[in-house]
């Protein structure tokens, strides 16, 4: 019996590099790190707790998201 099989690089749901530097996330066991920033920041005030920092001193936003998500 003869076998023939294609074989195709793999596809990375997530990009593997960015312009040949490092990716500014780390995926572990499903997990994705990634550094605290101000869209971060504000994303996760609009959708936890309806706080936006458009409305808000930035300084208010991140201490009032990092005191009710931690």
């Amino acid at each position: 019996m003869k076998v023939q099989v294609a074989l195709n690089s793999r596809v990375h749901l997530v990009p593997y590099h960015i312009d040949g530097g490092q990716p500014s996330y780390f995926i572990i066991a499903g997990l994705v790190f990634t550094p605290l920033s101000e869209p971060l920041i504000d994303e996760e005030c609009e959708d936890s707790i309806g706080v936006s920092s458009e409305n808000q001193e930035d300084s208010f936003s991140l201490n009032y998201f990092l005191y009710h998500t931690y």
